[in-house]
């Protein structure tokens, strides 16, 4: 599936929803949900190798009627964790909602003093939620290759 040419019209939001609904059956790794009809109740992860040579997790949890969120509006979660950050571990999580998304980075220790985890820590809280185009971009490709199944997590 191509990246649509707006990133922030229904097109993409559409087609981020087929891919998370696709992304789970290829790539799942655990799932605890309950089916009463078209009730859909609990959660589901799934797991995959990042392109940047990390790992990506994909979570959905709460309470879907169909494919329709009750209750949250962000029930979506993806977080990718990529190497090669030389203070750490970079962490960036998306917050995924039927028509928006939410980004939060920040960059997980290996080592250091207190001061520089607290610097990370003041950098973390001081992140806003909006995307970048380049991050919306990442976004849509990381559920693609989760969707692909290629890329699975062995269990």
């Amino acid at each position: 599936m191509p990246l649509p040419n707006s990133l922030h019209g229904s097109e993409y939001y559409q087609g981020l929803d087929v891919l998370r609904v696709e992304a789970f059956k290829q790539s799942e790794v655990s799932d605890s949900r309950i089916y009463l009809g078209r009730l859909v109740i609990g959660s589901v992860s799934a797991q995959w190798d990042s392109e940047s040579g990390g790992t990506t997790c994909l979570t959905d949890t709460g309470i879907r009627v169909g494919e329709i969120a009750l209750f949250n509006s962000h029930p979506t979660k993806m977080t990718i964790f990529s190497h090669g950050d030389p203070n750490g571990i970079k962490v960036t999580t998306f917050r995924i909602g039927p028509d928006d998304v939410e980004v939060y980075r920040h960059t997980m220790m290996a080592s250091g003093s207190l001061l520089k985890i607290l610097q990370a820590e003041m950098h973390r809280c001081s992140n806003t939620p909006v995307p970048t185009p380049d991050e919306l971009a990442l976004l849509y490709t990381e559920m693609e290759r989760g969707a692909s199944g290629k890329y699975a997590a062995k269990p």
